[in-house]
């Protein structure tokens, strides 16, 4: 999501969290631009520039955890970046992804829809459910490297310093808090694609059930009423 007035930058970096977060909340209705931003979010960089940096088409990447020791594979897992200047998978902008891409194809009939969009809604839930059993959670990025290696600016290095926001900060190779609730966020709003979406899991909804009021005391113990 980038501003619309004119002060803002044409170049400016769309973030991916916001923009989904945006889908999930509906403040996006009109079906035409959802489709072109759920078309942007699946779009793949195509390669690296002579500096290094990848050179943008979407939000779409796909990462080698590398520095995985139990077993022989090396997984390579599917998602999307921070925002449309970094590089390398934010889990927790993932997560938000694949639970707006859900939520898209649950509004629309066998017939219409898009196949490629339910093939990464897929691809990035296996690729959270895997972190999940390799690490019991998810780590902010599964690239390797710390601080000073992002600082040199090589995106194509072996361990470039986790994944790039692309807005100044990057998200280093640790557990995460927020990305491993956002997968549980997620794998409870649809955990598999033969699952119907619970929309109770998803934050920027209405609940099921109407807040009580400040009449409704059923739920408090008669001491502290």
């Amino acid at each position: 999501a980038t501003g619309c007035d004119r002060a803002q930058p044409t170049d400016s970096a769309m973030v991916g969290d916001v923009t989904f977060w945006s889908l999930l909340a509906d403040a996006e209705t009109d079906q035409d631009r959802v489709e072109t931003i759920l078309k942007f979010a699946t779009l793949a960089s195509d390669g690296y520039d002579v500096q290094g940096q990848p050179t943008q088409k979407g939000l779409w990447a796909q990462d080698v955890d590398s520095l995985w020791r139990d077993g022989l594979a090396k997984p390579t897992l599917g998602g999307v970046q921070f925002s449309s200047k970094g590089h390398g998978i934010q889990w927790a902008a993932t997560a938000g992804a694949a639970m707006a891409m859900a939520r898209s194809i649950s509004r629309q009939d066998a017939s219409g829809k898009d196949k490629d969009v339910a093939g990464k809604v897929e691809q990035a839930r296996d690729s959270l459910k895997t972190l999940l059993a390799m690490y019991g959670g998810v780590p902010a990025s599964v690239l390797g490297g710390n601080y000073e290696a992002w600082r040199s600016g090589k995106a194509d290095a072996s361990f470039p310093g986790g994944s790039d926001t692309g807005l100044g900060w990057p998200c280093l190779r640790y557990l995460n808090v927020v990305d491993t609730a956002w997968t549980g966020l997620l794998l409870l709003y649809q955990a598999s694609e033969s699952d119907t979406v619970n929309e109770d899991a998803n934050p920027f909804a209405r609940p099921r059930n109407p807040v009580p009021t400040l009449e409704e005391y059923s739920c408090l113990p008669s001491s502290g009423r």
